[in-house]
């Protein structure tokens, strides 16, 4: 067995085998200790990439530096950004939704953040039924949205919206079917401009879900449906390109023995599944999206639910395209409970980056622990280079990460905020024409009813409680330090 040691004075955190076998019966295993705030070159002169390995994480205690980071939301609603688009211009259109009304109805919001991660511009569209959003996708001009929408007693159906650059909806589509609730998970446009590609859950009266894929032309109409109904409970959350004309969808699927095993599909254009696999992962797992990552290799993250005792690890892998078989995979457990749940190649030779969420976990008190945001950065062999926590106010979660200008790595999500709003002013002292026209009204409360004078003048304002609320949130981190794979070797120069 070898060990990754970080260049530090702290020793590496060796797991025991039974440790080990917690997230997943392995052998070989690498094992390393992360902690928090800390960056540093994990190379240690190997070059040949360890096929598994364990990072023990450790709550955050300190933010990273970062560009910007902005809140939007009111105090009284429940606010988060699911995704955005980056325009020409380097600003941020943040897409989100917004819940809080007298219903279960949703408002979909779009925050226009400048490169100061200042709010120029919101709009907020109010959709009929709208019951979440899924996901935002950039397109030529503008950006799509998916969502769920469900009027009165009909069953929830899938919503897409098309909007241009401004924010404007420039067309609707719904998608319905008689028999299932629908629920879009993602939509992507297709290569060469050809339309574009939603995944979709359905869901059966019994409470099984299966996965579909709906192609849409250009105009939104669906020219090609297909379902993946096994009989067996399964979801595809996320779609990406995978070499010309193949797409990859990633989610989860139940097993014989009843376990949800994180699932790869890979299509072509027509929605025809090329190959499938299923990956076992302890006791649950599911993967969340994937990346095209070079010719041959694409890179997949995800979430691990061990056997036995243990916290969720996030997971990521790096896969053949061809076959799906696994180059390398990595864990990343600890007190919190973690998901990857995106991932983005910059960086130069090969960087990459993975958004890591965080829960407190449930099975034990944590009050002096509170959810952040992890954005590690790995090299080509699953070794991690910088790890970058971000955190504010109660809490944090993160949805997406985009590129932004000057390489700066985007993050869109929501903070759990703690606001104590001041109590209202006393009411004036009545003026002599108030004394002999008799009773007023208190402006404290509109319905109460009317009082004295006297009264007035004794009432004392009333302090509202402390307001806990959800607002979206995004943050710019720093780029990708310049980076030079000292495994990688130079071409031979040239003897003419």
């Amino acid at each position: 067995m070898s060990f990754l040691r970080p260049q530090h004075s702290a020793p590496a955190l060796c797991y025991t085998k039974t440790m080990m076998q917690g997230l997943h019966k392995i052998t070989g295993l690498v094992a390393l200790t992360l902690f928090a705030g800390l960056s540093f070159d994990a190379r240690a002169g190997q070059c040949d990439a360890a096929y598994e390995a364990i990072t023990q994480l450790r709550p955050a205690e300190y933010p990273a530096s970062a560009v910007w980071d902005s809140i939007y939301g009111a105090q009284y609603m429940q606010e988060r950004f699911i995704g955005g688009t980056v325009l020409e211009s380097e600003r941020l259109l943040a897409v989100g939704e917004r819940f809080g009304g007298k219903d279960a109805t949703a408002e979909l919001i779009i925050a226009d953040i400048d490169t100061y991660g200042r709010v120029v511009q919101e709009q907020t569209h109010k959709i009929p039924g709208l019951r979440g959003v899924s996901r935002a996708a950039s397109v030529k001009g503008g950006f799509l949205v998916a969502g769920r929408v469900r009027i009165a007693k009909e069953k929830a159906q899938g919503w897409f919206g098309f909007f241009d650059s401004t924010g404007k909806i420039l067309k609707t589509k719904n998608i319905s079917d008689s028999k299932f609730s629908l629920e879009p998970e993602d939509i992507i446009p297709l290569q060469k401009n050809e339309g574009f590609m939603a995944a979709v859950t359905a869901e059966e009266k019994s409470g099984i879900h299966h996965g579909e894929i709906y192609r849409l032309d250009a105009l939104g109409n669906v020219v090609l449906h297909r379902a993946f109904a096994p009989g067996l409970d399964n979801k595809i959350v996320s779609l990406s390109p995978a070499g010309p004309d193949h797409y990859l969808g990633t989610g989860y699927i139940r097993g014989d023995d009843g376990r949800r095993n994180g699932w790869l599909v890979m299509f072509n254009k027509k929605a025809e599944i090329v190959w499938q696999r299923q990956y076992p992962r302890g006791r649950a797992a599911q993967f969340n999206r994937s990346v095209d990552y070079d010719r041959d290799n694409m890179l997949v993250v995800g979430e691990s639910v061990p056997v036995g005792e243990g916290n969720r690890a996030g997971l990521v892998m790096m896969i053949n395209r061809i076959s799906g078989d696994i180059i390398w995979q990595r864990y990343y457990s600890g007190q919190l409970e973690y998901a990857a749940r995106d991932v983005m190649v910059s960086g130069g030779d090969g960087l990459f980056s993975i958004l890591l969420d965080s829960n407190t976990s449930e099975k034990e008190e944590q009050k002096d622990v509170m959810p952040s945001i992890r954005l590690l950065t790995l090299d080509p062999r699953g070794n991690v280079l910088f790890s970058d926590d971000y955190m504010n106010a109660e809490g944090v979660h993160g949805y997406e990460l985009l590129l932004g200008p000057n390489e700066h790595r985007l993050i869109l999500g929501s903070t759990n905020m703690t606001y104590h709003p001041k109590a209202p002013e006393p009411p004036p002292a009545p003026s002599p024409k108030d004394e002999k026209s008799g009773p007023i009204m208190s402006p404290i409360k509109s319905f109460q009813k009317p009082v004295e004078v006297k009264a007035v003048e004794e009432a004392k304002p009333v302090v509202p409680e402390m307001l806990r609320s959800m607002d979206g949130w995004a943050i710019a981190a720093t780029a990708i330090p310049p980076y030079k794979d000292p495994c990688k070797v130079p071409p031979a120069p040239s003897l003419n």
